[in-house]
């Protein structure tokens, strides 16, 4: 109980810059450059959805960046699976809406809240981070996936539906 932290402020203001930074860079690369200049280039189903599978895509992989901080490969290729999956909802807000706004708020708040850690248990931290490293990719994927990947996955392609087309067409007119 010694060890633990209640209030973390140097994590809540890397969890805000990060929320900020993450919102509004990635947003305007994965959603406002690559989705808008394919809908504005041709403006068809196929082109959206080309787009929809490239940007969710390279939003995943470009999670692998991680790797080059010194995080383990496992934990990145849960991450890049769940960002993936983040990236389809996003790109799926992105055409319903019409506007990227809601996209860099939401995908800020997300990337804030997971990176904020209130209660920092300094102790155990390492041996929880080394023991998630440990785990066979296979199950990294999935747990990539479940629960948290479907949790926007779902959303996304309710989204994307057959019968929204036309009005997402519509928003980039």
């Amino acid at each position: 109980i010694d060890n633990l932290k209640i209030w973390n402020p140097s994590s809540f203001f890397f969890a805000v810059t990060l929320g900020i930074e993450a919102g509004v860079l990635e947003e305007i690369q994965a959603r406002g450059l690559i989705v808008n200049t394919a809908m504005q280039f041709k403006h068809t189903k196929t082109s959206a959805i080309i787009a929809v599978i490239y940007s969710s895509l390279l939003f995943g992989l470009e999670h692998f960046f991680n790797l080059s901080s010194g995080a383990d490969i496992g934990p990145t290729v849960r991450t890049v699976v769940f960002a993936t999956c983040c990236g389809l909802y996003f790109v799926a807000l992105y055409l319903r809406v019409g506007s990227i706004i809601p996209c860099i708020i939401f995908h800020g708040l997300i990337d804030g809240l997971m990176a904020y850690q209130p209660l920092v248990d300094t102790a155990t931290q390492s041996d929880v981070s080394t023991a998630a490293a440990e785990l066979p990719i296979m199950t990294q994927i999935i747990n990539g996936l479940i629960p948290g990947g479907l949790l926007f996955l779902i959303p996304a392609l309710f989204m994307l539906r057959k019968s929204k087309w036309d009005k997402i067409l519509d928003n980039f007119k």
